[in-house]
C-alpha cells in the first residue's frame, strides 16, 4: 500500500473513530433515540467522502477495520488521554513502518498488532511489579511451545499448514497475546469463528508435529 494511501486510511479511520468516541459518547449519555443510527450514518459519509479521495478496492475495508483502534485501545487502558496518545503513536509507526507491513495480512491487522504492542508496553512501564495480561490459553504442550515466539520453525510450518485467516488468528492469539473477543474484533468475524479456527489450526499442527 503506498504511503498516500496509508495517510488516507489513518486520517479517515481516525477521524470515524473520533466521531464514535466524541459524538457516540454524548449522544449515549444524553439517552439519545437510535443513537446507533446516527453514528452509522457518519460512518457512511466518511466512508463516502473516502472513497471520493481514495477510489481503490480494499480502502473501505481498511478505513473501518483502522477506525475500531481507539475502542481497542480504550478497553485495554480505561484512559481516555493515554488512549489518543497510543493512537497516535500507533498512527506514526505504522506510517514509518509501511515496508514492513506484510501484504498478504490484511492492512488493518498489521495497524492492531501495532497497537495491541504499544499497549503491552505502555502496561508494563506503568505497573513494572505487576504480572503481564492474564491470556488464557490451553494447557497443552503443542499451546506452550506456541506462545514461544522463539520457535520459528514451528511458525514457518503453521504459516505453510494452515488456512491463512487460522494462521493469522493462532498469530494474534499467542505471538500478540490478544483474548479471542479481541481478535474476532481486529479481523471482523464472530468469537465463535475465531473459537473454531484457533482448534482447527491447534489439531491440523498438533497432527502435523506428532511424532511417526
Amino acid at each position: 500500500m503506498r504511503k498516500e494511501l496509508v495517510l488516507g486510511v489513518l486520517f479517515f479511520s481516525g477521524l470515524w473513530g473520533l466521531c464514535e468516541a466524541v459524538l457516540g459518547g454524548a449522544l449515549y449519555a444524553a439517552a439519545v433515540p437510535h443513537a446507533s443510527v446516527v453514528l452509522t450514518v457518519c460512518g457512511l459519509v466518511i466512508l463516502s467522502l473516502a472513497a471520493v479521495y481514495f477510489p481503490h478496492k480494499g480502502i473501505p475495508t481498511a478505513i473501518a477495520g483502522c477506525a475500531m483502534l481507539y475502542k481497542f485501545l480504550n478497553e485495554k487502558t480505561k484512559n481516555h488521554h493515554l488512549t489518543e496518545d497510543l493512537l497516535q503513536d500507533t498512527f506514526i509507526i505504522a506510517y514509518r513502518k509501511l515496508e514492513r507491513n506484510n501484504p498478504e495480512y490484511a492492512f488493518a491487522t498489521w495497524v492492531f498488532t501495532i497497537a495491541n504492542r504499544l499497549a503491552i508496553s505502555n502496561y508494563r512501564k506503568q505497573k513494572p511489579q505487576v504480572e503481564e495480561f492474564d491470556f488464557a490459553t490451553d494447557e497443552t504442550p503443542l499451546c506452550k511451545l506456541m506462545e514461544s515466539e522463539s520457535h520459528k520453525a514451528i511458525w514457518g510450518q503453521a504459516k505453510r499448514l494452515l488456512p491463512n485467516n487460522h494462521f493469522i488468528a493462532l498469530q494474534l492469539f499467542y505471538a500478540e497475546g490478544m483474548k479471542v473477543d479481541q481478535i474476532a474484533e481486529v479481523m471482523d468475524q464472530g468469537v465463535s469463528s475465531v473459537k473454531v479456527w484457533l482448534h482447527r489450526a491447534r489439531k491440523r499442527l498438533a497432527a502435523h508435529l506428532k511424532p511417526a
